[in-house]
């Protein structure tokens, strides 16, 4: 994937992204379900990208991320910044190449963060559905294969999950369309 396509695969997913999660909805029942699920989704985020850094602060690698992108995250937490970072930080998965020894070091407890995440989505999930009436079997079986994944295309699936989440449950992201409007 050239650099140009890789930038703009990024920007469409950020802005995705913050279409599925920066607005709470407006029902009770979506409002509950995106709130925990943007909770839950941003925990792994800042997981990932604390962890970077303080190992990053140790290396001196020459491939590391720039600690210029790191600047300020402490003072506030933006949402698309944090998921660009989670992104470049990932970038070599992203682009299926070989990981560099800082992202090796790092993606262990990555792994473990977003199998718990899809743990937690699993169950948040179930219990939408279940009230609003519905059953979504692909999507469920997308949040079981990430509770059990151990292959590094589980962080391109974590990537993926707002357009799942679009995909199977598309009111989740009209409600968030509709409050922001």
């Amino acid at each position: 994937m050239s650099s140009a396509k890789t930038f703009q695969w990024l920007i469409s997913v950020s802005c995705l992204i913050s279409l599925c999660f920066c607005f709470p909805g407006s029902t009770t029942l979506v409002n509950e379900t995106t709130q925990t699920l943007e909770q839950d989704y941003k925990q792994v985020l800042q997981s990932t990208i604390t962890d970077y850094y303080q190992k990053r602060m140790q290396s001196n690698s020459s491939n590391a991320i720039d600690l210029e992108y790191f600047t300020d995250l402490d003072q506030g937490y933006d949402y698309q910044r944090a998921y660009f970072l989670f992104t470049l930080i990932n970038l070599e998965l992203i682009r299926d190449e070989a990981p560099d020894s800082l992202l090796l070091e790092v993606l262990p407890d990555e792994k473990l963060s977003i199998r718990n995440f899809y743990i937690k989505a699993e169950q948040v999930i179930e219990n939408y559905l279940r009230a609003s009436n519905q059953s979504k079997s692909d999507l469920m079986q997308y949040l079981k294969r990430g509770k059990t994944e151990t292959d590094n295309s589980l962080v391109k699936d974590f990537l993926k999950f707002s357009e799942e989440l679009n995909k199977h449950l598309p009111e989740l992201v009209e409600a968030t369309k509709q409050k922001s409007l």
